[in-house]
């Protein structure tokens, strides 16, 4: 079997290569493993995990079988070498914790500087525990067992950040109507801001809020984020997300126009201190 040769996405590639490079040492196997069983030679399968090359589903489920992976575990694989041959790639929410978790998590936890903006919710890396169940508890067609998952699991992700010995650097442009919106209840939100007080003292978090009475600017059609990375192997990318999937953009061009859209709202908004002292 062969690896593809597409561009694909570059991300994708790369974290799919990291959870096949873990599997293979956790199972004990060896590049030479590989190639004993008519997988791959040890060249292909260092470019694979690497992140060099696109890989297609064959080869994920031989290398599956040889590493004794589960079959929901097999299914996540293939369903990311699917995107090692797609630029753009798109991901679907399906199950209790969706797909797109684990892989925006990984990256999330990875990046040096994440430049966020939010219109409609406080930014999940800054959110309270309480702000978070109340979020997830909008979806009624969640299982209470299913939302406190997933409030636990956005936790683990703000740990991931913010306590490794090099904390992560968020930078969050929301806008006034965020602010103002009761989610939960009038004491979640009064603990939500006081809680974003706090992150912004500490240095590696910086909140900036849009006033509602210079409500136009340039990224208006819709939250996104960007996230930039120490090592020159991982490109910046720019993270969106809908009601039916996200969508990882990399192309030099895409990543610079929200760079500069983020720019320009970050200089029109007002920082969290100001914003609070005016109102």
């Amino acid at each position: 079997m062969a690896a593809g040769t597409s561009p694909g996405s570059t991300v994708v590639r790369r974290q799919l290569g990291r959870k096949l490079r873990r599997l293979r040492e956790q199972s004990g196997k060896t590049h030479e493993d590989v190639a004993a069983a008519h997988i791959a030679s040890p060249t292909t399968m260092w470019r694979i995990e690497t992140g060099k090359v696109a890989v297609k589903p064959g080869i994920i489920w031989a290398l599956a079988h040889l590493y004794e992976v589960d079959g929901e575990g097999t299914d996540a694989l293939v369903a990311l070498a699917a995107g090692t041959r797609e630029e753009g790639w798109w991901e679907d929410y399906v199950g209790a914790m969706p797909d797109w978790v684990g892989l925006y998590a990984g990256l999330e936890a990875a990046s040096t500087a994440l430049y966020d903006y939010q219109p409609e919710l406080i930014h999940g890396l800054l959110q309270t525990e309480d702000y978070a169940r109340a979020v997830t508890r909008s979806n009624a067609d969640l299982s209470d067992e299913v939302v406190e998952q997933r409030v636990a699991f956005r936790m683990e992700r703000q740990r991931a950040v913010f306590n490794r010995s090099r904390p992560g650097r968020v930078t969050s442009v929301t806008t006034a109507g965020v602010l103002g919106l009761v989610v939960g209840s009038p004491d979640v939100m009064r603990a939500q801001l006081a809680h974003l007080v706090t992150l912004t003292q500490g240095g590696d978090v910086t909140v900036r809020v849009l006033s509602a009475d210079d409500g136009l600017h340039p990224a208006m059609r819709g939250p996104f984020t960007i996230m930039d990375f120490d090592d020159p192997d991982d490109p910046s990318l720019v993270y969106v997300e809908t009601l039916v999937g996200s969508r990882y953009l990399e192309r030099p061009e895409h990543v610079a126009e929200f760079r500069r859209a983020f720019r320009l709202i970050q200089a029109q908004a007002v920082s969290l201190e100001e914003y609070i002292d005016e109102h």
